[in-house]
């Protein structure tokens, strides 16, 4: 389920709008839920391309096109740090922010899920 919903955002299809995937999703077989399914690799956003009309009765929506933005408040500047850290972040989206994850080069250290957006970083 996780890589047909994936799939579906790659193609522009909003996942929760594809009957197949609800029914899936409600016999137990995984979520179409995107802010629950961890995508390695490339973003969605860097590889997606709308394929030219939606399909099914009733047709599929086109997922979202905008992005949502997220800015680091705190700390700021660039310092390097010996003690424990709290980062902190804010979110914005047209719909709703399900989640924020903190970063440290590559490796996922946080994720956050409800408001404030913190994260302690030893």
């Amino acid at each position: 389920m996780a890589v047909d919903a994936i799939g579906a955002l790659v193609m522009g299809y909003a996942p929760a709008t594809i009957p197949y995937l609800g029914q899936a999703f409600s016999a137990g077989l995984g979520t179409n839920d995107v802010s629950r399914i961890e995508v390695r690799g490339e973003r969605v956003s860097q590889v997606r391309r709308d394929f030219p009309a939606p399909y099914g009765d009733p047709p599929a929506q086109r997922a979202e096109s905008n992005a949502p933005t997220v800015h680091l408040t705190a700390p700021q500047g660039d310092r390097l740090y010996t003690t424990t850290v709290t980062l902190e972040a804010s979110a914005q989206d047209d719909d709703a922010v399900a989640k924020v994850e903190f970063y440290v080069e590559s490796e996922r250290v946080s994720t956050v899920t409800t408001l404030p957006y913190a994260a302690s970083l030893t």
